[in-house]
């Protein structure tokens, strides 16, 4: 999908194994708008696929339906809840200043910039046609959700 892909983190050592360049954060100690903020400016095309490292059903065909609604936005993200899956989302670079007013006023709230950018929010109905579900968003930080990734993997 990418000739541009590459790490945020900063514990490198933790992920050494992915053979993958890594960047640091531009500005520690700011949450997850900081991670964006870094890869967003670390990219070197305008548009940036921002994806949480645990998040590991990603699906190419969800992925092309929101690089397909891209055009006038500056950020096309699922909202299959309430609250927008940010770390599953397409940022263009013209995000960059209206982040960097929240980092300097240390306002962490990933969707707080949104008010400054244009958003195109996919809901849950746009993607079960492309995807039949959602379950490229789930999560895998406990047992639990290790169990549930494991069977929906099994079932494809």
């Amino acid at each position: 999908l990418t000739d541009d892909l590459f790490l945020v983190t900063n514990t490198p050592a933790e992920y050494r194994a992915f053979n993958l360049p890594m960047v640091g954060d531009i500005f520690p100690g700011n949450a997850a708008l900081g991670g964006i903020y870094t890869g967003i400016v670390k990219a070197r095309h305008e548009w940036v696929l921002l994806l949480a490292c645990d998040m590991p059903l990603v699906r190419a065909d969800v992925i092309d339906l929101l690089a397909s609604l891209r055009d006038d936005a500056d950020v096309v993200v699922p909202r299959v809840t309430p609250h927008p899956e940010t770390l599953h989302a397409f940022y263009r670079k013209t995000c960059i200043p209206a982040i960097e007013l929240r980092l300097a006023e240390k306002s962490l709230r990933v969707v707080g910039f949104f008010d400054d950018v244009t958003v195109r929010y996919v809901s849950a109905e746009q993607i079960a046609a492309v995807a039949g579900n959602t379950d490229f968003l789930t999560n895998l930080n406990t047992p639990e959700e290790l169990h549930r990734v494991q069977k929906i993997l099994k079932n494809t």
